[in-house]
């Protein structure tokens, strides 16, 4: 009896000193379930986002704790929140991610800057917060053009006879129909295809407005929100999928190889842009549409008005009703 007290004191003991090493299916299992977790962030988060993605071959305690505070500086210094934030995550490198060039990583521990689910490799000093936050502030920085007035709205259409100016338009109520997402289409589009994004807020002014839809009458006013591509004095009204990815395809597929000085664009999938108006149209279109606007408040009015009345019918029918009825007794 006193033996096997004895034996057990020793295989404790010696348990504790030396602990079991993990299987080897153990530790696949762990390998295998980081990779799917970081396949579904990544993947989940780039599609409407960004992500800075930390790579590392063995636990990096020092850069898991930089790396993540550096991000987070950069969300506050720029006022990001929502869909704008700057998201971070950290993955053990021991099995490769399928959206990854592993040619392209110079060494590890390595920087990734993922946008529309597409990798950008971080080449300067991992340690150096410096060099981190320029390399994503750099990245980041998108100018988005919000012409204030009617001129700089007709410069800007103007701006695209040539064969090198290209530029994504949104159109949309921002109260009505919001697209969260904006900031990384636009980054999207001016970083892997050269696009430069505007943004015109509806409901535009009337100059504004007429200028618009009467240059580019197949655009749809009544609708909350469309996007469009103008070039070459053309645009296309071919969006329908307004995802970071699927807008940065269709442009790929819009805008002819640069293979010739000027190529022709496809006649089936744009249109010419019209002329400028006159000073003359201008007044006149402008002031048809404050009327038509006029017309729609007067009928909402009246609408309003009939419906508040037939109500108080209805009230002093009930009442009377109800006066002339065993109630009243």
């Amino acid at each position: 009896m006193i033996l096997r007290i004895s034996l057990l004191v020793v295989i404790t003991v010696a348990k504790s000193l030396y602990p079991r090493s993990p299987s080897s299916e153990q530790v696949s299992d762990a390998t295998d379930k980081a990779f799917l977790r970081t396949t579904a962030i990544v993947e989940q988060r780039t599609e409407y986002g960004r992500l800075v993605l930390l790579l590392c071959r063995r636990n990096c305690p020092r850069l898991r704790s930089l790396i993540p505070q550096w991000v987070r500086d950069i969300n506050e210094d720029r006022g990001y929140h929502g869909h704008d934030i700057i998201g971070y995550h950290y993955y053990t490198y021991k099995k490769p991610l399928p959206f990854l060039n592993e040619t392209e990583i110079e060494q590890f521990p390595a920087l990734v800057y993922m946008i529309a689910r597409t990798p950008t490799y971080f080449t300067g000093n991992i340690t150096s917060r410096q060099s981190v936050s320029h390399w994503i502030v750099s990245l980041d920085q998108v100018k988005i053009e919000t012409p204030p007035n009617v001129t700089a709205l007709d410069d800007l259409i103007a701006s695209t006879s040539n064969c090198t100016e290209k530029l994504l338009v949104l159109v949309n109520n921002e109260r009505q129909c919001p697209l969260p997402y904006w900031g990384t289409v636009a980054r999207t589009a001016l970083m892997y295809t050269g696009v430069r994004p505007v943004h015109l807020s509806a409901p535009l002014p009337a100059s504004m407005s007429v200028v618009l839809y009467k240059r580019l009458p197949f655009l749809d006013e009544s609708q909350c929100q469309q996007m469009f591509l103008i070039h070459q004095y053309s645009y296309s009204i071919q969006f329908q999928d307004y995802t970071p990815r699927a807008v940065w395809e269709l442009i790929d597929i819009l805008l002819p190889n640069a293979t010739e000085e000027c190529p022709p664009l496809q006649d089936t999938m744009w249109f010419s842009v019209a002329t400028p108006l006159t000073e003359l149209q201008m007044i006149y279109f402008s002031g048809e549409h404050d009327l038509v606007k006029l017309e729609h408040k007067q009928s909402y009015v009246l609408v309003g008005l009939t419906g508040g009345i037939a109500v108080i019918a209805l009230a002093m029918s009930i009442f009377w009703g109800l006066n002339g009825s065993a109630f009243a007794n």
